[in-house]
């Protein structure tokens, strides 16, 4: 019986007989077991008797017997499935909350996922931050869960620093995957307070004066809703900063919000004064505070500008702007001597006229005006200073004067156009770009040509003329250029612009050319040449015109053409030739049979003329010897066993020539050609021998009969009707293993 049958027991198996109590098979025919009587029957009716050893031991094997079947039977049988800790959310969430508070009660539900009973035996919050989760409800310890029953915890969140939180909720209980585990997240969120600026300095004002108010900003750098309870001026001179708005107290400011308060500094003592403006909220930490300066001066005269800085559009250089008018005031409350106005300009770009000021004293808030002209003489941008010195205690203040000097600059995309070389009657068309390289408006006036060249150029698309550009803008203008006659022409393409007085000449360059062809002889004489060997002549092909010549086909045509060949080619690779360019053909002549050959090679191209023709003539001649020559001249195999193949012998063909020699069938001849075999060699599929060159041919002896074996090598050539012929001899002989030797 297996460990499981054991743990488990089968509830049918219950009602098996154990050993020693009555079988079924026991009792008697009534239906009645040994001992069993009615309830009217006395002991004396029924006597009951043991049974007989051997039906003992039968009713026990049939005892035992069922007892096995009904555990193999419970063992198969299926059983209920364990309990399974099931928890019904997977993730227990509580999102956002504030830093130092508890959240509200969030459920987390238990179920029993299987089909027993399943008893909870403890719950845990563990991880880096389970001492901000609290379990404050268990009704699942100790529980006992029958199938899909379900039980509740209550949990809370008391974050105690900003940002995300994890933990993770243990549930122990007895059942297979136990313990279960569950994430719990949260995210702590607090307010943050800030101030902008931290410090701010309000401007030096006399005493009893009020200057411009300020603004003081408060941002809420946290994550939850700031609440700001109050806003104060603090410290020893605050009663001399004026809080003029206050947008802030009793305010709430979500993230990333923003509230105003607006301070004003109003001095009622000399010297520097010092408060602060002080924020309280709910933010974490101590209260926010913003440092506030001034300075409070005694009456007096104070020199101002209005404005303090002068900006001068920007202007043609070698012109004058208008006047700009600069006042001078008074801003304090003694009279005002104005001593010096002083022009620092390096560039002598400004010129100031001072009117009335200085010529009598500025009472409190009074002004005067002077007035500035700007000039530039160049390119980009000015700067000055002018300082004025007065009776006021401040140092002498320095007005920035500024400008900037712009002019139009033509600039062309190219130097100059060259059409180059030209055939007669051809036209091209280039392109000139015009672009504004300076800082200006640059106005076209007018784009034509010098007359004297109006008959071979000619101003085509014009996007120019009458047209202003701006700064980088451009515009093109087309110009053609049409040979007319052989010979360079030249002139210029005139611009007139308002960038200067001085009209732009673009050169123009051309050519009108022709490309002519002119052959290395007018005539090619290859002279006697012998039959069956071949004579080479080089033709040279030059372009001595102005053009470019464009080759075409080169042939052979006449009858006699077959004597006649083309060997090599060289101006099909270049059929275009420059002017003073050349190419090269070969020519080959290889007569078949004696007497004059006569031919015309056909010279294709555009040049001036047209396609040329040259003559060919030949005169084919016997030949005094055969220039054709087989090294050896016969083969010597020896003795060779029956069937058996012997090594390679090689035969060299050289052609000994002047002339190229077709080569022809090459086989076995003779008696005993049979036994002989070619083995190809470099001669195999070579068409011809050049002059002084040669190939090879294999040789080898393969004997089938004994005896002695002779045959030839034939090797049929252009350079003689008859064939060459190499003799091939061996002795055929038993091979040694079949010798006996006598006894």
């Amino acid at each position: 019986m297996s460990a499981e049958m054991a743990e488990h027991p089968r509830d049918d198996l219950l009602d098996l007989p154990l050993p020693g109590a009555t079988a079924p098979g026991d009792r008697t025919p009534g239906g009645r077991a040994p001992g069993d009587r009615f309830p009217d029957e006395t002991e004396t009716d029924v006597t009951w008797q043991p049974p007989r050893p051997r039906r003992s031991l039968g009713r026990a094997f049939l005892m035992v017997s069922l007892v096995v079947v009904g555990i193999v039977i419970g063992y198969f049988l299926p059983r209920p499935g364990p309990p399974v800790l099931e928890a019904i959310v997977e993730v227990v969430d509580f999102e956002s909350q504030r830093v130092g508070a508890i959240s509200t009660e969030r459920a987390f539900g238990l179920r029993n996922g299987g089909r027993r009973p399943l008893v909870i035996l403890g719950v845990e919050i563990s991880g880096e931050n389970a001492a901000d989760v609290s379990v404050v409800s268990d009704d699942c310890t100790g529980a006992e869960l029958r199938r899909a029953a379900e039980c509740t915890l209550l949990l809370t969140f008391a974050p105690q620093f900003a940002g995300e939180h994890t933990a993770t909720l243990s549930i122990t209980g007895e059942a297979p995957n136990s313990p279960l585990r569950v994430p719990v997240i949260g995210k702590g969120i607090e307010p943050g307070l800030i101030l902008e600026p931290s410090r701010h300095t309000f401007q030096t004002l006399v005493l009893g004066s009020t200057g411009g108010e300020e603004t003081i900003r408060a941002r809420n750098t946290g994550t939850a809703s700031l609440r700001i309870e109050r806003v104060n001026l603090e410290g020893r001179a605050s009663r001399e900063f004026l809080k003029k708005s206050d947008g802030c107290t009793g305010t709430t400011i979500e993230p990333g919000q923003t509230c105003e308060v607006r301070i004003a500094f109003a001095p009622q003592r000399s010297g520097q004064r010092q408060a602060n403006l002080r924020m309280y909220s709910d933010a974490p930490g101590e209260s926010v505070a913003v440092d506030l300066f001034g300075r409070g001066v005694t009456p007096q005269p104070l020199v101002a500008s209005d404005p303090s800085r002068l900006e001068f559009p920007a202007q043609l250089v070698g012109s004058r702007s208008e006047t700009q008018t600069l006042k001078l005031r008074n801003s304090g409350t003694g009279g005002l001597e104005i001593k010096e106005i002083q022009l620092r300009d390096r560039d002598r770009a400004f010129s100031v006229d001072a009117g009335k000021c200085g010529t009598t004293a500025l009472s409190g808030r009074s002004s005067c005006e002077l007035t500035v002209r700007f000039a530039p003489h160049g390119e980009g941008v000015f700067e000055a200073k002018m300082l004025v010195a007065s009776n006021s205690k401040e140092d002498p203040i320095p007005i920035v004067l500024t400008g900037i000097g712009i002019e139009p600059r033509l600039e062309l995309s190219i130097a100059q156009i060259d059409f180059g070389a030209m055939g007669l009657g051809e036209t091209r068309t280039s392109e000139v770009q015009l672009r504004n390289a300076g800082s200006a408006p640059l106005e076209i006036t007018r784009i034509g040509l010098a007359r004297q060249v109006s008959r071979n150029f000619t101003v085509g698309e014009d996007g120019c003329s009458r047209r202003t550009l701006g700064p980088s803008a451009t515009c093109s203008v087309t110009v053609s250029f049409r040979a007319r006659d052989e010979g360079r022409r030249s002139g210029d393409l005139i611009i007139e612009h308002s960038a200067s007085t001085e009209t732009v000449h673009l050169p123009l360059r051309g050519q009108g050319a022709v490309g002519r062809l002119r052959l290395s002889t007018e005539k090619i004489e290859f002279g006697n040449v012998a039959v069956g060997s071949t004579e080479r002549e080089r033709l040279t092909l030059t372009n001595v015109g102005s053009a470019s010549l464009f080759l075409g086909e080169i042939r052979i045509d006449t009858i006699a053409a077959s004597d006649f060949r083309i060997a090599a080619n060289g101006c099909s690779s270049q059929p275009e030739l420059q002017p003073a360019a050349f190419c090269a053909v070969v020519m080959e002549h290889s007569p078949a049979t004696i007497g004059r050959r006569n031919a015309e090679l056909l010279i294709e191209n555009d040049g001036e003329g047209g396609a040329q023709r040259l003559e060919l003539t030949a005169r084919g001649v016997l030949p005094d010897v055969s220039p054709l020559e087989a090294r050896p001249s016969s083969l010597e195999f020896g003795n060779q066993e029956v069937n058996r193949r012997s090594e390679i012998q090689t035969v060299t063909v050289h052609n000994n020539g002047t002339g190229r020699i077709e080569l022809g069938t090459i086989r076995l001849t003779g008696a005993d050609a049979e036994q002989f075999q070619i083995v190809p060699g470099s001669c195999a599929g070579t068409p011809f021998l050049a002059s002084k060159s040669e190939c090879t041919i294999g040789v080898r002896l393969s004997p089938d009969v004994l005896g002695e074996v002779a045959g030839a090598l034939s090797i049929e050539h252009g350079a003689a009707e008859t064939a060459l012929a190499v003799q091939l001899r061996g002795l055929a002989v038993v091979p040694e293993a079949d010798l006996v030797p006598e006894s």
